[in-house]
């Protein structure tokens, strides 16, 4: 089974995700999982800017590494 296209994927009822090497395929998206350890500066910036914005955590994580590595999302 081809893991990069989720057309081909089967997303009955049963199995609405499939997991698979840390990737996380859905009907719509694919995700990698990850667990990460932060420094404590860092663990709070990112709750202080959780609050300010209201956004989720793995959103600011992943636009900041976007503009990082110049993904241009």
């Amino acid at each position: 089974m081809n893991y990069k296209n989720s057309e081909s994927m089967d997303f009955t009822d049963d199995k609405p995700r499939i997991q698979k090497d840390g990737w996380n395929y859905g009907k719509q998206t694919i995700k990698k999982k990850t667990s990460i350890t932060l420094d404590e500066d860092i663990g709070e910036h990112l709750e202080q800017l959780k609050e300010e914005k209201g956004l989720f955590l793995g959103s600011i994580i992943n636009q900041s590494l976007r503009n990082y590595f110049q993904l241009g999302f």
